[in-house]
C-alpha cells in the first residue's frame, strides 16, 4: 500500500473531526447557467423584468422583434438603456444565451453615463455575462463580468445578491479567488453572515483545483463548527482531481464513507466529470452504465460539458448522455435552452459533430396546429454563421436537420440567415435547395439585388438578374416595378437598349414592357413611348398606366400638346392586351374625377376629346354618359353651353357600344378584371384545375384552391386525383379545416382504406368535437367496416351517432344504405356458422329503420333477398320475396330472380346443383314468382319483367314465342323505362337479343329504337369504343339493316373524339 502524503493525512484528520458533528445535507445552490430554464430568485426577478420590458418579450409562438424595444418608449432614442436592455432580454428569452453582438451595445451605453440599471437588471447582466455566453472563453466571460461589476460598484449598487451571483460565476468559469478573506469582509459589511458563503467559496476552490485553499477553508469551517454537506465533499473531490492528487481524491471518498454519506447521483455525476477530465474513460462509462436513467437534466448537462473539455470524449459518449435526459425534458418543439448552450460550447470548441450528435439524438418534434414548424435547431444555424463557419458545414447541418425530420425548412432558414448577414453567402444554399428539389421564389433574390446595387450600381442589378436566370427563376411584376426599374435610371435613358440588356439576362419583353412605359411616363418622357411600343409587337396592360397618364395629362394641358398626347393614347389603346375593355374611358373618368381644374376647363377637355376623336380613339357608352354627367355637374355658366354641346357631340362620335367599362375603386393590379374572376367556391372542377395550374405557374398561394379541389374531387369520385392533391397539401403543409378533413375521411372510405379512414375520423372527433360529419359519409364508413368483417362495430357507430344527433335519413341516403345492406348480405354469406333461419340483412335493415336512417323502398329491400341467393338458398330467397311482397307491396330483386329461375329452367345439372334445384323445381318457382308479381303489379306489368328475363336468360326461340303470343300483352311505358335502365347499366347483350326477337313483328318494340338507345347511352358517356363494338355486332348480322340516323350519330361521336372513321362505317354513311 502506498504511503499517503502528510497533507492528505492532515486533511483526513480534519474531515474526520468535521464529520463527527451532526450535519445535514444542504441543498446545493444551483447555478442559473447550469439548470437552464429554472431561474434563481436571487439571480433574476423575472416578473419585474417582464413588466419593465413587456413590449420586447416574445410570445411562445412569435419570434422576438428587437425593433419593438425602441418603440416601447417614444421619448427615448433607439440606443437608450431601455431599448438596448429590451433587445438583449428579447434575444435571451428566445435563444437562452447571448453573444458579444448583443452585449456590446449595453456595455457602451453603460459607459455613456446615462440612466442607471435597476437592481434586477444588474443581477441579470452579471449572470448572463458570467454564465450565459457559451461562444466566449472563460477569460472573455470574466472580462465582461468584471466590467459590469465595476459599473455596479461605481454606482454603489452592490448587494449580497450580487455576491451570490459572483460566486456562481467564479465557480462556473473555474476562475481562482486568491483573496477570499477580503470578499468575506465585504460580504459582512453588507450585513451578511460569512457562514452563508463558505460552501460557495469551497466550491470555487474545488473548481479551480486549489487544494491549499480548500484546506484553509476547511480549517475555518471547523472553527465555526460548520457541518459539511454532500456538495462540500464533491467540491473537495474536484479540488484533488484537478490538482492531479488522486491520493487526496481517495482520501475524500474514504471520509465520505466514514461520515456515513452514500454516493448520491450528484456525487456520481461529479465522479464522472473527474474521470473524464483525467482520461479514465472506463470508470466514467461504468458510472454511466450503473446509474442509467437516474440522472437529473442538470447533472447530465454538467457531464456533457466535461466531455467537451475532455481529451477522451467521443460522439458515442455524447449519444449515451443525451439518452439519459428525461423524456419530459427533451419532448418539445425546440432544443431545451440549457442544451443549446452546451451545443454552442461544442461548436466553439471545434466539436461540431458532438453538437450534431446531440441534435440527432433528440426526439422528432411534434407540432400542434398553428404552431411554427421551422424553429427546431435554428439556434445552431445562427451560431454557425456567427462563428464564421464554412458554408459547406452550414449546409451539411441544415441538410441533416431536414433528413432527420427535425426541421423540414432548415435550408430555407439557413438561406434567410445568409441573406440577412451577407447575401452572397446564400447562393450556395440556393444551389443545394434546387439540387434537393426545393423551389426558389423571386423575392429570395431581393436582398442580393440591393446588396449588388450598393456595390456595383446598375450593373449589380443586371448581375443579379443574370444569377436569377442561372437559377431558372423568372422575375415577377413586383420585382420589375419595385426593385429593377427604379434603379436603372441611366440604363433607361435608352429604352430600346435597356430592353435588349434585360432580354440578355432573361427578362421577357412582355413582362417588362408595361413597367418600362409606366416608368417613362412617370419620368415625363412620354413622347418617347410611341416609337418604343411600335418597335415591338408586345401587348401592354393599359389599366396599369392610368395613374401616370393622368399626371402626363396635367402637363399636356399646360403645354397644349394635345395632338401628340392623343397619338400616345391611341397607340396605347391599340396595344392594350384587353381590347374589349374601355381603358381610355377609365383614364378619362379618372382624370376628370381627380383633377378639378381639368374638369372645370371645358375648352381643354374639348380639345383633348377632339384630338382623340381625330385619332380614332373609342370609348364605351357608359364612359361617355359618365363623362357628360361629370362635366354638367361642374358647369354652371351659360357661356359654357356651346362647349358642352360640342363635347356631347364628340362623345357621341367616340362611342363604341361593343366596349365595356368596369369601374374599380382600388388601384390593385388587374383591378379591371378582378370582379369577373370567380371565387374558387363558385368554380367547377375543371375551372379549379386550370386555376391551380395558373397559380402554380406564377408561384402564388394555391392553398385555398387545393382545399376546394380536394373536396370536389372526392365528391365527384375522382379519388386518384384527390389522393394526389392530398399529398400535395401535405407537402405544402396546408392547414386543414374540419370540412377538408371530412372530405379526406370520405376519400379513404371510398378507397376502402380502413386504417386511414379510422385515423381521420378520430382526428376530427378529437380536434373538432362539435363538427358533424354528413350522414352519408357515416353510413359509407359503416359499410366499409362491414366489408372488413366488423358488423357490430358498424352498428355501434351508427347507434352512437343517432344518440348524439338527429338522423335525417330520406332518399338521399338510399344508395348508401343499399350499399351497406349489400355488404351485410355478402358478410352473412361468408359466415358458415350462421343459422339458416337467420337473415342478418333483414335484422340490419330493421335496425337502420328504427334509428331513422332509411324507410321502406324496393331497392333497400333487395339485399334481404340477395343474402339468401348468395347463400345458395333459392327457396329461402323466394320465401323472403313473398314475405316482403305481402308485407310492403314491393317486389325487390324481381328482374334478377326471374332471370335466375329462367336460366335454371334451361341450364344443365351443374348450375342447378349450386342452388339445390331440379328442372321441375325451377318450373314451380317460376310459376310461384309470376303469381306473386301479378298480385302486386298486375299481369301486364309482370309480362314486361318476364319478357326482359327471357331476353337475359332464355333462348331466342322462347323469347320469340312469347312475342308471337297474341295474349301476351306488356306495359309499353314500363318496358321502355326498363330498357333504358338496362342500357345505362351496360346490359347490351340482353337488349340486342330483345331487338332481334322483336324483328319484323311491328309490335311495341322497335328494333332500331333499341340500337339508337344504346348508341345514345354510349354518346352520353363518350364511349366511342363501345359504340364501334355495337356497330360491329350489328354489321355481322346479315339480316340487319342499319339506319342512317344510327350511322350519322356514330360518325359524330367518332369525330368528337378525333378518331379515324373506319372504312366500312364511312362507306355505309356515304362519307367521302
Amino acid at each position: 500500500m502506498l504511503l499517503r502524503s502528510t497533507r492528505s493525512l492532515r486533511m483526513l484528520q480534519m474531515l474526520s473531526s468535521l464529520g463527527q458533528h451532526n450535519w445535514t445535507v444542504a441543498t446545493a445552490s444551483k447555478s442559473y447557467a447550469t439548470i437552464g430554464e429554472k431561474r434563481n430568485a436571487l439571480v433574476l426577478t423575472k416578473q419585474i423584468l417582464q413588466q419593465q420590458y413587456s413590449t420586447t418579450t416574445p410570445s411562445s409562438n412569435q419570434k422576438p422583434n428587437v425593433a419593438v424595444a425602441a418603440a416601447a418608449a417614444p421619448n427615448t432614442s433607439r440606443h437608450s438603456m431601455e431599448s438596448v436592455m429590451g433587445r438583449l432580454d428579447s434575444f435571451y428569452q428566445w435563444n437562452g444565451f447571448i453573444g458579444n453582438e448583443q452585449l456590446q451595445p449595453v456595455l457602451e451605453q453603460m459607459k455613456t453615463g446615462g440612466k442607471q440599471l435597476s437592481h434586477e437588471q444588474g443581477l441579470f447582466l452579471l449572470n448572463i455575462c458570467g454564465c450565459e455566453m457559451p461562444s466566449l472563453t472563460s477569460s472573455e466571460r470574466m472580462t465582461n463580468f468584471q466590467e459590469v461589476w465595476q459599473y455596479l460598484q461605481d454606482a454603489d449598487m452592490i448587494t449580497r445578491d450580487h455576491y451570490h451571483i459572483m460566486l456562481n460565476v467564479l465557480q462556473y468559469n473555474q476562475h481562482p479567488l486568491s483573496d477570499y478573506k477580503t470578499l468575506l469582509q465585504e460580504y459582512e459589511k453588507l450585513e451578511g453572515s460569512a457562514k452563508e458563503i463558505y460552501s460557495d467559496l469551497l466550491a470555487i476552490a474545488g473548481a479551480t483545483g486549489n487544494v491549499k485553499q480548500t484546506t484553509e477553508l476547511l480549517a475555518e469551517m471547523r472553527s465555526l463548527q460548520l457541518a459539511l454537506s454532500e456538495r462540500d465533499f464533491n467540491s473537495l473531490l474536484l479540488a484533488n482531481a484537478r490538482a492531479k492528487d488522486m491520493t487526496g481524491f481517495e482520501t475524500v471518498k474514504d471520509s465520505m464513507h466514514a461520515a456515513g454519506l452514500s454516493l448520491s447521483l450528484n456525487t456520481q455525476s461529479t465522479l464522472f466529470v473527474v474521470f473524464m477530465e483525467n482520461g479514465d474513460k472506463d470508470k466514467a462509462l461504468s458510472i454511466l452504465q450503473d446509474h442509467a436513467g437516474q440522472f437529473e437534466p442538470e447533472q447530465v448537462l454538467s457531464m456533457l460539458r466535461s466531455v467537451n473539455e475532455s481529451p477522451i470524449g467521443s460522439k458515442e459518449l455524447v449519444k449515451q448522455l443525451v439518452k439519459e435526459l428525461k423524456p419530459e425534458y427533451v419532448k418539445c418543439v425546440e432544443v431545451p435552452l440549457a442544451l443549446r448552450r452546451v451545443c454552442v460550447e461544442f461548436l466553439h470548441n471545434k466539436k461540431l459533430d458532438y453538437a450534431m450528435t446531440v441534435i440527432d439524438e433528440l426526439p422528432t418534434p411534434k407540432f400542434q396546429e398553428n404552431q411554427s414548424i421551422d424553429t427546431f435547431g435554428v439556434f445552431l444555424l445562427h451560431a454557425l454563421f456567427r462563428a464564421n463557419c464554412e458554408l459547406e458545414k452550414i449546409i451539411e447541418v441544415a441538410v441533416r436537420l431536414e433528413e432527420t425530420n427535425k426541421n423540414a425548412r432548415a435550408l430555407y432558414i439557413a438561406a434567410e440567415i445568409g441573406l440577412r448577414r451577407s447575401p452572397p453567402m446564400a447562393l450556395p444554399i440556393f444551389e443545394e435547395l434546387q439540387k434537393r428539389g426545393h423551389s426558389l421564389r423571386t423575392h429570395y433574390f431581393w436582398p442580393l439585388m440591393m446588396y449588388n446595387f450598393r456595390r456595383h450600381n446598375e450593373s449589380g442589378i443586371l448581375r443579379t438578374l443574370k444569377i436569377m436566370q442561372d437559377f431558372k427563376v423568372e422575375c415577377d411584376h413586383d420585382t420589375i416595378s419595385q426593385y429593377v426599374l427604379p434603379r436603372l435610371s441611366i440604363t433607361l435613358t435608352n429604352p430600346q437598349m435597356a430592353l435588349k440588356q434585360l432580354e440578355e439576362v432573361g427578362i421577357k419583353t412582355s413582362l417588362v414592357m408595361t413597367p418600362i412605359v409606366s416608368h417613362m411616363l412617370t419620368q415625363n418622357k412620354w413622347f418617347e413611348v410611341v416609337p418604343l411600343i411600335e418597335a415591338y409587337p408586345t401587348k401592354i396592360q393599359f389599366s396599369d398606366l392610368i395613374a401616370p397618364l393622368v399626371s402626363v395629362a396635367i402637363h399636356v394641358r399646360a403645354t397644349k400638346r394635345y395632338h401628340q398626347f392623343a397619338k400616345l393614347i391611341n397607340a396605347l389603346a391599340n396595344k392594350n392586351i384587353e381590347r374589349q375593355q374601355d381603358a381610355v374611358g377609365r383614364f378619362l373618368l379618372e382624370l376628370l374625377n381627380t383633377q378639378a381644374r381639368v374638369r372645370s376647363d371645358l375648352n381643354s377637355v374639348q380639345r383633348l376629346l377632339n384630338e382623340l376623336n381625330k385619332c380614332g380613339v373609342k370609348i364605351s357608352s357608359t364612359a361617355a354618359s359618365s363623362i357628360g354627367s361629370l362635366l354638367n355637374q361642374s358647369t354652371t355658366l351659360e357661356a359654357n353651353s356651346n362647349a358642352m354641346q360640342n363635347i356631347g357631340q364628340l362623345l357621341k362620335e367616340m362611342t363604341k357600344r361593343s366596349l365595356s367599362l368596369h369601374n374599380s375603386s382600388s388601384g390593385d393590379e388587374d383591378s379591371m378584371t378582378s370582379s369577373f374572376i370567380k371565387h374558387p367556391r363558385d368554380m367547377t372542377l375543371d375551372e379549379l384545375e386550370c386555376h391551380l395550374v395558373e397559380l402554380e405557374a406564377k408561384q402564388m398561394n394555391a392553398r385555398g384552391v387545393l382545399r376546394r379541389l380536394l373536396q370536389l374531387c372526392v365528391r365527384e369520385n375522382r379519388l386518384e386525383r384527390a389522393l394526389e392533391i392530398k399529398h400535395k397539401c401535405d407537402q405544402l403543409q396546408v392547414q386543414t379545416s374540419p370540412g377538408m378533413m371530412a372530405s379526406i375521411f370520405d376519400m379513404y372510405t371510398k378507397l376502402k382504406d380502413l386504417p386511414n379512414a379510422q385515423k381521420y375520423l378520430k382526428a376530427i372527433q378529437e380536434t373538432y368535437p362539435g363538427f358533424q360529419i354528413d350522414e352519408h359519409k357515416f353510413v359509407d364508413y359503416a359499410s366499409l367496416l362491414v366489408s372488413c368483417g366488423e358488423l357490430d362495430a358498424a352498428k355501434g357507430l351508427l347507434e352512437e351517432r343517432s344518440l348524439k344527433h338527429r338522423i335525417v335519413g330520406g332518399d338521399y341516403l338510399l344508395k348508401n344504405v343499399w350499399n351497406l345492406l349489400t355488404n351485410v348480405a355478402h358478410y352473412a354469406a361468408g359466415k358458415t356458422d350462421l343459422p339458416s333461419e337467420r337473415n342478418l340483412t333483414r335484422e340490419t335493415y330493421a335496425f337502420l329503420q328504427k334509428l331513422g336512417y332509411c324507410r321502406t323502398h324496393n331497392a333497400i329491400l333487395g339485399p334481404i333477398v340477395r343474402e339468401r341467393l348468395l347463400r345458395g338458398d333459392l327457396p329461402g330467397a323466394l320465401k323472403e320475396f313473398k314475405q316482403l311482397a305481402t308485407q310492403f307491396k314491393h317486389t325487390p330483386l324481381q328482374f334478377e330472380l326471374l332471370s335466375l329461375i329462367v336460366r335454371l329452367c334451361n341450364s344443365g345439372e351443374e348450375e342447378r346443383l349450386k342452388y339445390n334445384c331440379t328442372a321441375e323445381d325451377a318450373q314451380k318457382f317460376l310459376s310461384e314468382i309470376t303469381e306473386i308479381i301479378t298480385k302486386i303489379h298486375g299481369t301486364v306489368n309482370m309480362n314486361s319483367g318476364l319478357l326482359l328475363a327471357f331476353a337475359e336468360s332464355g333462348s331466342d326461340n322462347q323469347l320469340r314465342r312469347l312475342l308471337l303470343t297474341p295474349e301476351f300483352r306488356v306495359n309499353e311505358d314500363l318496358l321502355l323505362r326498363n330498357c333504358e335502365h338496362l342500357g345505362k347499366e351496360g346490359s347490351v347483350k340482353t337488349l340486342l337479343r330483345l331487338a332481334r326477337g322483336a324483328r319484323g313483328l311491328n309490335r311495341v318494340i322497335d328494333e332500331q329504337n333499341i340500337y339508337n338507345m344504346l348508341l345514345n347511352n354510349f354518346t352520353k358517356s363518350n364511349d366511342y369504343q363501345a359504340a364501334l363494338s355495337l356497330y360491329d355486332r350489328l354489321e355481322a348480322d346479315d339480316d340487319m339493316k342499319i339506319s342512317q340516323d344510327f350511322l350519322r350519330n356514330l360518325v359524330n361521336l367518332l369525330k368528337a373524339n378525333n378518331v379515324e372513321i373506319p372504312s366500312n362505317v364511312a362507306l355505309r354513311a356515304r362519307i367521302v
